[in-house]
């Protein structure tokens, strides 16, 4: 994956023990070559780098090595390559679970947090944010879609303000990371959010403003609705 730490080293033996300029270059198409770093070796020894990567070179690269001694023409070693992944992540309840929201009137807050598991640390702040999308259940079992937004400092959050789409009761949340530049696939526990219904009446009769003689029988009539 993009985030470990890579090797890369070369033995140089110089018979005539000059100082060499020992480069590591790298390279997506084999075309344009991108100095990483470079060192004084005095004459034999091993050259070696410790090289990290960001997800934008995900995929085959390719590296060599090229040795100059200032004196000889500059010499390169044979070109070979290495293919970088992307980072797999977790998601971690943040917020959000078991909470309750009155349908049509209220709102609540569900989200997670994505932890990169090659740097064992958040997402975000100095490596790339994620994209997270959130879905639930509106009868129990099938999920809609509620939206995709950005961690901020690794952490995703996003309102759930139900409407008469989702049923009365337990219903299930889950949050994902689909389809990211930078990180695997990965899907967090259900988790549960308690929608609560409401009662609506409506007074039908008597009329507002109609009088009645007093002794005078009056209906009364409404209705209710959820």
């Amino acid at each position: 994956a993009w985030g470990d730490v890579f090797n890369f080293s070369v033995y140089v033996n110089d018979y005539d023990l000059d100082l060499v300029n020992c480069t590591l270059e790298i390279s997506k198409d084999k075309i344009i070559w991108n100095v990483i770093n470079s060192t004084i070796i005095n004459g034999t020894g091993l050259c070696s780098f410790n090289v990290t990567f960001d997800c934008s070179q995900i995929g085959i690269n390719y590296f060599r090595f090229s040795l100059n001694d200032l004196i000889n023409d500059v010499v390169y070693t044979e070109i070979k390559n290495f293919t970088l992944t992307k980072n797999p992540v977790k998601l971690e309840l943040l917020i959000g679970n078991d909470s309750s929201v009155i349908r049509n009137y209220g709102s609540t807050s569900l989200g997670v947090s994505v932890y990169d598991l090659i740097r064992n640390s958040k997402v975000g702040s100095q490596y790339p944010e994620a994209q997270v999308t959130f879905n639930v259940t509106f009868d129990g079992l099938n999920y809609l879609k509620l939206g995709t937004v950005t961690t901020a400092s690794g952490d995703a959050s996003i309102t759930f303000a139900p409407d008469c789409t989702y049923n009365v009761g337990t219903q299930y949340w889950v949050a994902y990371v689909e389809n990211d530049a930078c990180y695997q696939n990965a899907v967090s526990d259900n988790y549960i959010v308690k929608i609560i219904g409401t009662l609506n009446p409506k007074v039908v009769e008597p009329v507002n403003g109609l009088k009645y003689w007093r002794g005078e029988n009056v209906t009364i009539r409404a209705n209710v609705t959820d």
